[in-house]
């Protein structure tokens, strides 16, 4: 893949179509791309002047940092945005890493955004909520198969864009058997209806503002409930009921009463946003926030109760993934610039994040069929970076004997001491998928 992708011909080529390489001279689009993917790999933000030395030392290109910034235009991003789509729909398919790890569904497919708070210069292409969240904020909608480790899909929006909305314009790209894992923001109504449709599968949360209903139309009875498990000695209840509001769906809902702190922590959350914006807090409100509650369309003989709760603390690994990113990638890290130079910036930062998940689920799935274990992503995430620029100039420079010396150091680290730890007390990753299998 990244022999193709990467050739200076391909490069060329994608620089000419996008309008990016127009004559020959100047910076080539080789030299530009290379340039972004050592700024991208990198530990810390490289400056202008960096990118500058990069250049000369590595091709003898010399350039003020006044026309280097000039080369930042809406051609550059089209030609780096190209680049990354097609290193996207190359991915290879890794098989997972078990046969019988939900062999009932085609992929898991979790997804989530993360917002990235940007200088106020972008304010007026990347708009934000304000306050904390900043006024030029962007969001990147993230998706992919737990199973095999692909992404399915990234995209850029504003800050201000609300995850449900993505949701809807994205659902006929699930398929039949997918099981699919979402926070509470993509819920609606039109998308559960069409996943059904789909013959997907999902599990998630239930936002608090969404009606239930028993099977006969009256209104689900939370206070009832809540009593009634409280006296019977039950944490967890499995009922049939309907959801929404016009469009009802009937739907499989999972109730599971939290710890007293913690409906304590949740209440004076909820009272505290409730005062600044000068409403109190309903009855109903603070009674569902006793429960954890899951709503799913999987047949209780295929996923109980507990392999739903179970289920869903997968989805936790996306938040994980976008804790790696704003950690080690920093693609958090973005002092004031242009807009066009923070794009390709951010797409050459995605490119160096797919290639290394490419090879860190590759090596995970592998290495788990050998030696029963999973790997963990963080430690593997920190090695691979260390060891990118290293692969890259292997690659460039035509030493394919290199890049796989480098490969084989790498697994043996791997195998090492890179394995995901098993914590006592608490249920991980691991632990759930031998539950799970």
């Amino acid at each position: 893949m990244t022999k193709r992708l990467f050739s200076e011909r391909n490069l060329q080529k994608k620089a000419v179509e996008s309008g990016f390489y127009k004559r020959s001279g100047g910076i080539k689009p080789i030299e530009f791309f290379d340039m972004l993917l050592l700024c991208a790999s990198k530990w810390s933000h490289q400056s202008l002047r960096q990118a500058n030395i990069f250049l000369s030392e590595q091709f003898g290109v010399f350039k003020s940092k006044a026309g280097l910034n000039m080369r930042f235009n809406e051609t550059s991003v089209t030609f780096v945005k190209s680049v990354f789509t097609e290193v996207l729909s190359s991915q290879i398919e890794h098989p997972c890493f078990s046969d019988k790890f939900l062999s009932d569904f085609k992929q898991l497919r979790i997804k989530d955004s993360t917002k990235i708070v940007l200088p106020e210069c972008l304010q007026s292409y990347f708009k934000g909520c304000g306050g904390d969240s900043g006024k030029s904020s962007v969001s990147i909608q993230y998706k992919y198969d737990f199973k095999t480790g692909k992404i399915l899909d990234v995209d850029l929006t504003d800050g201000i864009r609300n995850d449900h909305v993505d949701a809807k314009s994205k659902v006929e790209n699930i398929n039949d058997g997918d099981f699919v894992l979402r926070d509470l923001g993509y819920l609606s109504s039109d998308v559960l209806l069409q996943m059904i449709k789909q013959q997907a599968f999902f599990v998630s949360r239930l936002n608090a503002n969404i009606a239930v209903f028993y099977c006969k139309g009256e209104r689900f009875s939370f206070t009832k409930t809540y009593e009634s498990m409280k006296s019977n000695g039950l944490t967890n209840l499995d009922i049939e009921v309907f959801i929404g509001k016009g469009k009802l769906v009937p739907i499989r809902m999972v109730l599971s009463i939290v710890p007293e702190t913690v409906y304590e922590k949740r209440i004076r959350k909820i009272e505290s946003k409730s005062s600044r914006k000068g409403y109190k807090t309903s009855m109903e409100t603070k009674i569902r926030n006793r429960f954890t509650i899951f709503i799913t369309n999987i047949d209780s003989t295929k996923a109980s109760l507990n392999d739903i709760v179970l289920l869903y603390r997968l989805r936790w690994q996306v938040e994980l993934c976008f804790k790696h990113w704003k950690s080690i990638y920093k693609i958090d890290d973005i002092p004031k610039m242009k807009k066009e130079r923070f794009l390709c910036l951010l797409y050459a930062k995605l490119i160096v994040i797919v290639l290394n998940q490419q090879l860190i689920f590759g090596l995970r799935n592998l290495l788990y069929k050998h030696e029963n274990r999973l790997l963990s992503i963080e430690k593997c995430v920190k090695t691979i970076k260390e060891k990118f620029l290293s692969m890259y100039s292997a690659f460039r420079a035509k030493k394919e004997k290199d890049c796989i010396k480098i490969i084989h150091k790498i697994t043996a680290i791997f195998k090492e001491n890179h394995w995901l730890d098993t914590k006592l007390k608490k249920v991980g990753t691991e632990n759930i998928i031998f539950i799970l299998l």
